[in-house]
């Protein structure tokens, strides 16, 4: 199994005079975007940030000092043309002071051979979907482990352990930044 490392920032959002969302991670302070909603404006930074590691890290130049405090080391194993991204899982702020519990769960999206996308997080039981572009078949897992989550909470049983170790408890919202070492070979699950 290759280990990544995937971190995770708090993120600050502020609403502009002109009706615009600007977000930014004080911890990396070159990270800043701005959008029409609130969504928008941190998927956009999500996007940049994201670029911003993988150019340090194609570089070899160091990453920011400080942020080691953020990791979360996740194993994740694959087959040739998957791929793994972090998907996001907010619930409610029932955990104490209003925090928010966030979940950062490895999902594998996968071409299938009839042209549709499938996803999964292979340490979530159950927690799989399918869509006609990958696009699709991941907001469909989001969805799905939204839903999931929120039932298992709701009905007080427990969330199974390979998902809690990736929580964060934070106060606001969170971007993830996924680093693999350049030349690393990639292994998806077969399904």
């Amino acid at each position: 199994m290759r280990v990544k490392k995937t971190y995770a920032f708090a993120v600050d959002f502020e609403q502009e005079a002109d009706g615009r969302w600007s977000v930014d991670i004080p911890a990396v302070p070159v990270c800043a975007a701005w959008g029409f909603t609130k969504a928008e404006a941190l998927e956009n930074l999500r996007d940049l940030t994201q670029g911003y590691f993988d150019l340090l890290m194609e570089y070899g130049d160091p990453l920011p000092k400080g942020i080691e405090k953020y990791e979360i080391v996740s194993e994740s194993e694959y087959v040739a043309d998957c791929e793994v991204v972090p998907l996001i899982i907010a619930t409610n702020g029932n955990h104490g002071n209003g925090l928010i519990k966030t979940y950062i769960l490895d999902a594998e999206v996968e071409a299938d051979d009839d042209g549709r996308w499938g996803a999964d997080v292979p340490y979530f039981p159950g927690c799989a979907a399918w869509g006609y572009t990958k696009a699709e078949a991941l907001s469909m897992l989001q969805e799905g482990a939204q839903a999931l989550l929120e039932v298992i909470l709701e009905n007080g049983h427990p969330v199974p352990p390979e998902v809690e170790k990736r929580a964060v408890v934070t106060e606001s919202n969170i971007v993830t930044v996924t680093l693999l070492r350049r030349g690393e070979i990639k292994h998806c699950r077969s399904r």
